[in-house]
């Protein structure tokens, strides 16, 4: 059974493939980044402007929208998967297919959206104390950031397929600014409060 198996192992390495596969990787690393400070800044804007009160009522009102994170973030896994097999096919069929998911995922996530916005005061009133109720008047506003993300992440998967890092490393980087100006105008206005 023991066969000695590490006589097949080799450490040749493909220059070319090395090459091309760190040119689409490496910009991705930072686009994560700015997509982890796109998703967690507002709630150190919240605190550091409004104190840990404020910050606790942000993490309630976020509660709910986090479901269109999670059926977004489970759709992704096997879109990018078929968007990069379909991408194989004739470019119309590939236009057609993207279409057609497209229309799809629009509906699910303003579906879902709707619901949690409509439900969202029974729901923030079972889901936690008293203290907290105010928390509803801000998921309206934050469903619709999520599902906008949603779309967001759906559009950076023709990245993925035509291996367009740089580009994806463009926008995020560029959103990743947008979100934090926002945030510091935003947050403090009548809308923040």
């Amino acid at each position: 059974v023991h066969d000695k198996l590490w006589r097949d192992v080799t450490f040749k390495v493909d220059k070319t493939i090395l090459k091309d596969m760190l040119r689409y990787s490496v910009p991705m690393i930072p686009a994560t980044i700015f997509w982890w400070v796109t998703s967690v800044s507002n709630r150190y804007f919240v605190n550091g402007f409004f104190g840990a009160e404020a910050n606790g009522i942000y993490a309630a009102a976020y509660k709910l929208p986090t479901l269109l994170t999670l059926i977004s973030t489970v759709f992704m896994q096997a879109w990018q998967f078929s968007a990069v097999t379909e991408s194989e096919n004739d470019k119309q069929e590939h236009i057609d297919f993207f279409s057609k998911v497209w229309g799809s995922f629009q509906s699910v996530m303003f579906l879902v959206g709707g619901v949690v916005t409509a439900l969202s005061i029974p729901l923030i009133k079972i889901l936690t104390a008293k203290a907290y109720y105010s928390a509803a008047m801000y998921i309206p506003m934050l469903t619709a950031a999520m599902v906008f993300s949603a779309f967001a992440n759906f559009m950076g998967s023709v990245y993925v397929v035509e291996k367009r890092s740089k580009n994806s490393f463009i926008t995020t980087m560029l959103g990743a600014v947008v979100n934090v100006v926002l945030n510091l105008w935003l947050i403090r206005t009548s809308l923040g409060v």
